[in-house]
């Protein structure tokens, strides 16, 4: 959750209530459909509102931010960070469940004050339907040798911030199953039909 560091505000909470002070002229802007989503879904969550811009990418909807034109962005950790850094904007809240790394004094969305949110893409490895259950097996086990004794892991938290979950199979299924359910609701509830 991205401001700029012109906007009055330097916690989650203080833009909630700027957003609620300002509802006629507050903005968001995305460049990907999660942020578009995470963006809708803290307004939903919160009460508050703010006019939708969307961009053809990030980076245009990003130079809008630190120009001033949008109010906040949801926006994914590798693009946000060399902005918080260089003190262009602010970073105030992750949509992960646990603080990052690359952002150690950015709290989660439920230590800043909005408890029960987490918007985060994933990578995941499929198998066509059907694949005999002893190759499913064999992939997994190759899959869990490279996440527990490599450096991946570490790699992908130095340069994408991502943590790598280990899991079954079944686990995996179950954490795909929840999170379609998750995204289903908040495209129901910001009224997003498919064309």
């Amino acid at each position: 959750m991205l401001v700029s560091r012109d906007l009055p505000v330097d916690s989650l909470q203080d833009l909630i209530a700027w957003l609620k002070a300002n509802p006629k002229k507050a903005s968001y802007g995305w460049g990907a459909t999660v942020s578009q989503l995470a963006g809708g879904a803290l307004l939903a969550r919160t009460g508050t509102t703010a006019a939708g811009v969307a961009y053809r990418s990030s980076p245009q909807a990003v130079t809008d931010l630190l120009g001033g034109q949008i109010h906040f962005i949801v926006l994914d950790v590798t693009t946000a960070l060399a902005h918080i850094k260089a003190g262009r904007a602010k970073g105030l809240a992750v949509t992960s469940p646990q603080r990052l790394n690359a952002l150690p004094d950015v709290p989660t969305m439920a230590q800043a004050g909005v408890p029960d949110f987490a918007a985060a893409t994933w990578v995941g490895v499929f198998a066509p339907s059907g694949t005999p259950e002893p190759i499913v097996r064999r992939l997994n086990e190759a899959i869990r040798t490279v996440q527990t004794k490599t450096s991946v892991p570490q790699r992908m938290d130095t340069c994408c911030s991502a943590s790598m979950l280990i899991t079954t199979p079944a686990e995996f299924g179950e954490y795909v199953r929840k999170d379609r359910a998750l995204w289903g609701e908040r495209i129901t509830a910001m009224g997003i039909k498919p064309e």
